[in-house]
């Protein structure tokens, strides 16, 4: 893998775990699809994809979380957690702006 994507896979990678450890059911439709495309952007970063791809793909991610917040009833992350992702995924998403091909 490129220097430039490592600490970008890290940060990714560890957000994955965190991720993982906050939801509060795995098995809740919205928390299966974060799940995916939380995995989807670890292969796309490994995979040294063009960096607005990356974005994309956290946009989504956000899109989801957001989504999931709004959702009444059972939710598949506390409040809390949820911002707390879609704050570092954001972070995520400014880093990756900075790369040099984006």
């Amino acid at each position: 893998m490129n220097a430039s994507y490592q600490p970008f896979h890290k940060q990714a990678m560890d957000l994955k775990y965190k991720f993982q450890d906050m939801v509060d059911d795995p098995y809740d439709p919205t928390a299966k699809v974060l799940q995916r495309e939380v995995h989807s952007l670890t292969q796309d970063i490994e995979a040294q994809k063009h960096p607005r791809d990356i974005e994309n793909r956290i946009k989504v991610i956000q899109q989801q979380l957001q989504q999931a917040k709004a959702q009444s009833g059972q939710q598949a992350l506390s409040y809390q957690d949820n911002d707390y992702l879609h704050h570092n995924f954001e972070q995520l998403r400014t880093d990756i702006r900075r790369l040099p091909n984006y």
